[in-house]
């Protein structure tokens, strides 16, 4: 059986800020759309930040694997992970491409791992 691949998917501004003071850089309704559209359906791995910044992060059929130390509840059917190796073999129980959606350590420590890049 193949590995899911594993995607970076990311939106940054012209000088490749991706966020500021919890928040996105800028703000495109069309990027959105198209970011809510690729991530429906698949599984996520987001920091705790990003996870909790984003409401939708676990609507239209999401998996989220959130990366944090902290041992509070998730909402379903979100899952908690202490590192990337524990989110990745979590995310690799699942169907489908696995997406990183942030934050910046995230997108770090997956780059080299990563098959596929949407920028």
């Amino acid at each position: 059986m193949a590995t899911a691949p594993l995607s970076l998917i990311v939106a940054c501004s012209e000088n490749r800020v991706i966020g500021r003071a919890g928040r996105l850089a800028f703000r495109l309704p069309e990027d959105r759309a198209w970011f809510e559209q690729h991530t429906a359906g698949r599984t996520l791995l987001l920091g705790r930040l990003c996870f909790e910044a984003w409401p939708g992060a676990t609507a239209d059929g999401r998996r989220p694997i959130v990366l944090t130390r902290r041992h509070r509840p998730l909402p379903a059917p979100a899952r908690r992970a202490a590192s990337v190796a524990e989110a990745l073999a979590l995310a690799r129980t699942g169907p489908g491409e696995i997406m990183v959606c942030g934050g910046q350590g995230l997108y770090e420590e997956t780059l080299p791992l990563a098959d596929r890049l949407y920028l």
